[in-house]
């Protein structure tokens, strides 16, 4: 079981010394001139507004004679109390004040508190009671109380930001694991989508190859003289295509984008132009669909498959080329 938590009790001073004599000059100094001594609030044993508690707790552990002075809890100017270690009990000591002059118990003699505990560094306190034979030899100093707090917040601080940046390099480390986790599964996503459009793209060519071979006119009129017209501008699409149906569509060189296409495709009753990307994969409207080895199998794949997979206001297939593959004037197609 803990121990029961100690009582304070404030010891009598009433100036009978031990065995009944009488109190004399020796004891109780008159009042006289003395050296300079330092301001109250410049005593190192001076704490201020501190609880008794909390001054019990400064004293704790230490022996006879450690002591401090501290704000009387009444909190009236002028009014302190000592703490003191005694039989390894905290006493407390109510310091009085009258017109200037203070000490323990009538007559008050001396001209300050710390006179009066400078006074009983030096001279016993049994003077005033019995029980209290003991001088105050241990100031208990709140600089030395407030570097060693320091000390120990700075240490706090330090093991606390040393917990810190622990928890942050483990973070870091787990940060970094799953980006490589995920930039793995990313890569091994985008490989897989690739392997499967080009696993489409191959099976629709071979269906394209069948269909040449059964003699299907909609896919022998897929040649490139059909739809593809070299430096066309957009205007000039446009007017090519006026009145056609649906599905009518011609390829253009880029005006914009050097390098790159455009698809220009009737689209009920409206001309729509869509950017063909030539990029070291292969020809396409968008990535990663840009796999289509040539501009004619990129036109095969989408003679059977509709536009809207990449915009839905373009729901049509390349059904009808611009011309018929007799054209004259048949320009150059890349590979």
């Amino acid at each position: 079981m803990g121990s029961a938590p100690e009582l304070f009790f404030y010891i009598e001073m009433n100036g009978a010394g031990g065995a009944g004599t009488e109190n004399s000059a020796a004891d109780q100094p008159a009042v006289k001139e003395t050296p300079p001594t330092p301001t109250l609030q410049d005593a190192e044993w001076y704490w201020g507004d501190i609880s008794r508690e909390e001054a019990s707790e400064k004293l704790s552990g230490l022996p006879d004679g450690a002591f401090l002075v501290r704000d009387a809890s009444n909190r009236v100017p002028g009014q302190y109390t000592l703490t003191l270690r005694k039989d390894n009990c905290t006493r407390l000591v109510r310091i009085l004040q009258h017109y200037g002059l203070f000490g323990f118990c009538e007559p008050l003699t001396f001209s300050s508190v710390p006179d009066l505990i400078a006074h009983h560094q030096q001279h016993t306190l049994a003077h005033y009671n019995p029980t209290l034979d003991v001088t105050l030899t241990l100031p208990v100093s709140r600089h030395t109380q407030s570097q060693e707090t320091s000390e120990q917040r700075d240490d706090d601080v330090y093991d606390s930001c040393a917990e810190i940046r622990q928890e942050m390099q483990q973070k870091k480390k787990i940060l970094e694991t799953s980006r490589e986790d995920k930039c793995g599964l990313q890569d091994s996503a985008e490989e897989k989508t690739q392997q499967e459009l080009k696993g489409r793209l191959c099976a629709e060519q071979h269906s394209g190859d069948d269909d040449d071979d059964d003699g299907d006119e909609g896919v022998r009129c897929l040649e490139e003289a059909s739809w593809f017209v070299g430096n066309l501008s957009r205007a000039e699409a446009e007017e090519l295509l006026e009145g056609k149906p649906s599905g009518a569509f011609l390829i253009r060189s880029s005006s914009s984008k050097k390098d790159c296409y455009a698809c220009s495709v009737v689209v009920n009753d409206e001309v729509r132009h869509c950017m063909i990307l030539h990029t070291p994969r292969g020809f396409g409207f968008a990535e990663p669909y840009d796999l289509h080895g040539s501009l004619k199998a990129l036109v095969q794949h989408y003679h059977r498959t509709s536009l809207a997979q990449h915009n839905r206001a373009l729901d049509v297939r390349l059904a009808f080329p611009v011309h018929t593959p007799h054209t004259t004037h048949t320009p150059s197609v890349p590979s």
